[in-house]
């Protein structure tokens, strides 16, 4: 979570229509989701022709994949006013709108084994709160919400999923991304963040006992599903998140915690090699941590820019 506004370089045309032509693309990947969304729910592609046909919901359909261009044209805007330079990157691009299919993919799974409540409707705020920062966090998740309200009140119209349920998905969604966001934010222990996964949980079982208590006796069953859905995003989270900083090159605060760790393979070697540069490392990374934690930035960023700043003297022996 290292990205911030920053001084942009100068834009040419050419980057203009390929980030526009990325979204453009993403938005049809999203459109064929929804679409895959109402034949699976229908049964069969002619089940969901004739949905179409009986109820007079192509216009809706339309209505669909034009919502869904104008959402991710709010998400470009926003990408393009507060990080141009990282909207410029085409892999950056794909990882957010990744990090979204992904998610609508596994909370839609985890609808079809009518676990309407346990769905892990935090998983991509806090997969774009570590890949990217907070604010990007926030906007991704008011996507993914809108998205799956749609999915909800059109594609899963034929299994029986109610107004009330969809209206109650998508604000136990924002609720719970919201709240996940500023829990999750600059906890760099995954023990901690496990443990978190408990209070996401908390507006997801009242939201659900609300909604659902006329319709059921079962408390205790809405009380799990619940739990399954903070406790499920929190899991899943930590188990994809290191594909993707494998696969996109993406240091999280996580991965720095990681390489800081003094049994790490090169600060272990630093400590045999060279003790000199080893204990001025570590003096310079007390004095950066300091430093960063009383002007607002990333503390564990700049401990780890200390630790490696002289590793290069590793080679050198004349100077270690």
């Amino acid at each position: 979570m290292i990205f911030k506004s920053q001084i942009t370089k100068p834009w040419k045309a050419s980057d203009y229509v390929k980030t526009i032509l990325q979204f453009f693309a993403h938005a049809i990947v999203i459109s064929l989701l929804f679409f895959a969304a109402m034949i699976i729910n229908a049964g069969s592609f002619q089940a969901a022709g004739e949905l179409l046909d009986k109820s007079k919901k192509l216009f809706v359909t339309i209505y669909v994949v034009l919502a869904v261009m104008f959402l991710l044209a709010m998400v470009y805007l926003y990408f393009y006013f507060e990080l141009k330079d990282f909207l410029k990157e085409g892999k950056n691009i794909f990882m957010v709108f990744f990090a979204l299919e992904l998610s609508l993919i596994i909370s839609y799974a985890v609808f079809c084994l009518k676990k309407n409540y346990a769905r892990p409707l935090s998983l991509c705020a806090l997969l774009i709160l570590l890949l990217v920062n907070r604010r990007s966090a926030i906007i991704m998740n008011i996507t993914f919400c809108m998205i799956m309200f749609m999915v909800d009140s059109f594609a899963g119209a034929s299994t029986g999923v109610t107004s009330r349920a969809a209206y109650s998905t998508m604000i136990i969604g924002l609720t719970t991304g919201m709240l996940a966001i500023y829990l999750i934010n600059n906890v760099s222990s995954r023990i901690k963040v496990f443990f978190r996964g408990l209070y996401i949980s908390v507006p997801v079982i009242i939201c659900t006992i609300c909604m659902e208590i006329s319709e059921t006796s079962n408390i205790w069953q809405l009380v799990i599903y619940g739990f399954t859905s903070g406790m499920l995003s929190v899991v899943l989270m930590m188990s994809i998140l290191p594909f993707f900083e494998y696969a996109f090159n993406v240091v999280t605060d996580y991965r720095l915690s990681e390489i800081t760790d003094h049994k790490s393979k090169l600060i272990r070697l630093m400590r045999e090699k060279a003790p000199g540069t080893y204990n001025h490392s570590l003096t310079v990374s007390t004095l950066a941590e300091s430093c960063a934690t009383a002007i607002g930035e990333n503390a564990l960023l700049a401990r780890a820019a200390a630790y490696y700043h002289d590793i290069g003297k590793l080679d050198r022996k004349s100077v270690v």
